[in-house]
């Protein structure tokens, strides 16, 4: 009986499996398998997500530079080179215009009859703007302006007999009178790639033609301005534009206007004036430009002749978008010739008669500084017809504490062919009120 039962256990030992030994060999290698192929899987998906996550970081920065960059054109104004659209109105309040309040002081010490024509310390002129979207297919702006008239004597006597009634025309200057500078509809989206501007409104005639009295690089207008009657050239009429099909950009305008401003025209009532100008747009770099502008005009005038003027102007412009509010540059020169012609019988045969001038300022307006600019200018008019030549300079320092207010203080001499040497020190102030539309680039 003991050997069957050794026996026995001899064959349990030696045909079950040990108590250390693996049960399932196989599986287990299986098992390992799995896990290595899933851990795999994860660190190819986490590469996967980093490689998403930076690819969209890049594309979050290359956006934020894009805004940015995109915020920094339209500081320098560069709104393209179509005539701009008025401001829309602001969000929320689309059934009523953008309205502006913008007024500007002068406080003027010194000799300049252009200067003491008006009061030692006044308010200029007070403009309100309006502009609006009209409906899908055209804008309006329109702009009223209330100031004072003064009349400078001491230059209108180089070219007239003096007037025996100083007073009465002294009693014009007092009080506002109230203009409507500029009151026209734009439709931007004509067949074949035309704009139109319908309206009261500043020709293009040059660049400087153009600009409403706020946004004067200097507190006055250049003298070569004397030539189109001191305020330049602002009428009734319509303007056409066209961007060219030309490697650079590159646009043409055509007005007729009608022909009634009484220092240049002023014809029978059908007689118009009309105005070609053509201008180029080229980018010298990232950050600067050149813009280049002939402008031709004609039409009949009061002395039963004709009126040609001519203007050709550059303008460089400097804006570094990495410092688009501390640094930046202009340099504008413009030079305007006019043909008055004239016709006067005497001795019983018809003379005609040409008076011919010329003029030509240059300036050159720097900022320096976050809301500091300091600007020169020199201008040069040539009377030709009564053999006088005026000839003077100014030197403007303005600072804008923000973009609603400005500050400058001017010097300048000029030299006025009759008169001599004048001086005078003018202390500039404006400010802006509500959302104003964009000015011409």
């Amino acid at each position: 009986m003991k050997s069957v039962m050794f026996g026995l256990s001899l064959f349990l030992c030696f045909s079950l499996p040990g108590a250390g030994q693996d049960p399932a060999p196989a599986s287990t290698t299986a098992l390992e398998t799995q896990i290595r192929r899933l851990r795999q899987e994860m660190e190819d998906a986490h590469r996967q997500y980093r490689r998403q996550i930076q690819a969209l970081e890049e594309e979050i920065r290359l956006l934020r530079e894009a805004q940015e960059a995109s915020a920094a054109a339209e500081e320098v104004s560069a709104e393209g080179i179509l005539p701009p659209l008025p401001a829309a109105p602001p969000r929320g309040n689309a059934m009523n215009p953008a309205v502006s309040v913008i007024p500007d002081f002068t406080a003027m010490a010194g000799d300049d009859p252009a200067w003491t024509a008006g009061d030692p310390i006044q308010l200029r002129e007070l403009e309100l703007s309006f502009s609006a979207s009209i409906d899908p297919f055209a804008s309006a702006f329109a702009t009223v302006a209330l100031h004072k008239h003064g009349h400078s004597h001491d230059l209108e006597e180089r070219f007239h007999a003096a007037h025996a009634d100083h007073e009465d025309h002294e009693e014009e200057g007092e009080g506002y009178e109230a203009e409507i500078e500029e009151a026209y509809a734009v439709f931007p989206g004509l067949p074949g790639g035309f704009s139109l501007k319908f309206g009261k409104f500043f020709s293009a005639f040059g660049k400087e033609n153009q600009a409403h009295l706020h946004t004067w690089f200097q507190a006055d207008r250049p003298l070569a301005f004397s030539l189109l009657g001191g305020e330049g050239i602002n009428e009734m009429g319509v303007s056409l534009n066209r961007l060219l099909p030309t490697p650079w950009a590159s646009d043409v305008t055509v007005e007729i206007t009608g022909g009634r401003d009484g220092s240049l025209f002023e014809g029978r009532r059908a007689d118009l004036a009309y105005l070609v100008a053509w201008r180029n747009f080229w980018d010298c770099t990232d950050n600067a430009n050149l813009e280049a502008q002939v402008s031709l005009m004609g039409g009949k005038n009061g002395e039963r002749g004709t009126t040609r003027l001519g203007n050709l102007s550059f303008t460089y412009r400097y804006k570094p978008l990495a410092s688009a509010k501390r640094e930046s540059l202009l340099w504008r020169t413009e030079y305007v010739a006019k043909r008055f012609g004239s016709r006067e019988e005497y001795d019983g045969e018809v003379h005609r008669l040409t008076d011919r001038s010329e003029g030509l300022f240059s300036y050159i307006d720097w900022q320096f500084a976050r809301g500091w600019f300091i600007g020169l200018r020199g201008d040069w008019v040539d009377h030709e017809y009564a053999d006088l030549e005026d000839k003077g300079g100014a030197l403007a320092l303005t600072w804008f504490p923000s973009e609603f207010q400005k500050w400058r203080l001017q010097l300048q001499r000029t030299s006025y062919g009759g008169l001599g040497v004048r001086d005078a020190l003018v202390l500039q102030y404006g400010f802006s009120l509500g959302p104003h539309g964009a000015h011409p680039f």
